[in-house]
């Protein structure tokens, strides 16, 4: 199972060109070093990494240098910024550090929702499902779910217009049982490859 790390949308860009490659968690985050992870931010999926430290620290351990790999001038500019986000942090606190390298930059940046299909939008492998309904033996279930998916404009909404986002499963299946078969037809052609999944 794929892990992921997710960053605020303001450390987009720093996360992309590898100026910020450690990042502090409240939380005991479930990696490892070793593991290979997918870095989000803004709804993307903007590159690939490898965890290579995560271990708790102190507010008060911090350093420049750590500031520095975290995206910031220095460790009382880093100090501040935490305090936005924890706003009772003192320096006896533990955090998590988490530092990786940047393996691969997706360029461009993959669509968080369109990561499951090979880079391929959700809304565009049910529109070209539908076109070619008949040759690909789309049952009449399938074919009014992806109407549906397509006229709300994400598997989230068309979940919610069936009375729960627990039926995002249904248009998952669907969109998973149809990707493999419109991209041997050569109607869709994925955007990343197998080994960035």
């Amino acid at each position: 199972m794929p892990k992921h790390l997710t960053f605020d949308g303001k450390y987009f860009d720093k996360v992309r060109e590898a100026r910020k490659t450690i990042t502090l968690r409240k939380h005991k985050p479930n990696l490892a070093p070793g593991d290979i992870v997918y870095l989000h931010s803004k709804g993307y999926v903007i590159g690939k990494a490898e965890i290579q430290d995560v271990r708790p620290i102190k507010v008060r351990e911090l350093t420049d240098d750590i500031a520095k790999k975290e995206g910031f001038r220095s460790k009382n500019d880093l100090f501040l910024a935490l305090k936005e986000i924890y706003r009772n942090i003192k320096p006896d606190d533990e955090l998590w550090l988490v530092e990786f390298k940047l393996l691969k930059k997706f360029d461009p940046p993959i669509f968080s929702e369109a990561f499951p299909y090979k880079g391929i939008h959700p809304l565009e492998i049910a529109k070209k499902t539908l076109e070619h309904s008949e040759e690909l033996g789309v049952n009449d279930t399938e074919r009014i779910l992806l109407e549906l998916l397509i006229k709300t404009g994400s598997i989230r909404r068309a979940s919610e217009a069936l009375g729960s986002l627990s039926k995002r499963g249904l248009f998952r299946k669907i969109l998973r049982k149809y990707l493999n078969k419109l991209i041997d037809l050569g109607i869709l052609k994925p955007k990343m490859g197998d080994e960035d999944v």
